[in-house]
């Protein structure tokens, strides 16, 4: 995640969706990749829907901007509504990870990847 953060940190959000579309193909059992702004708002996702939501927690989005951080397990309504990737069996509990993009010193955003729990199970 912190080389992809890197990645990004170098482009726009506007110019991010084929970096996170090509990862995503890496790792099938991520729900999505998003970069959001730091108060929370969905700048680009491989889950073209969800950007402009702003529904992540805002003590997770709080901690991730300070350091990567993992969120989790909670339910997660979006998780299921994106439905599964790998797995037959998928339901609203995830795990979310929050990755600081910084660019010279300063964050312009995060790098969250969602999971559902299944993925760590399986």
């Amino acid at each position: 995640m912190s080389a992809l953060a890197e990645q990004l940190a170098q482009v726009e959000p506007e110019a991010a969706r084929s970096l996170l579309e090509q990862r995503l193909q890496q790792a099938p059992d991520w729900t999505e990749l998003a970069w959001v702004d730091c108060q929370g708002r969905v700048l680009q996702s491989t889950a073209a829907q969800r950007i402009g939501s702003q529904d992540l927690d805002a003590d997770a989005l709080r901690r991730g901007r300070e350091a990567p951080f993992l969120h989790g397990p909670y339910v997660d309504p979006v998780t299921l509504q994106l439905g599964p990737r790998s797995s037959a069996f998928h339901d609203a509990v995830t795990l979310m990870f929050y990755q600081p993009i910084r660019h010279r010193g300063e964050t312009r955003g995060l790098l969250v990847p969602g999971c559902p729990m299944m993925c760590w199970v399986t």
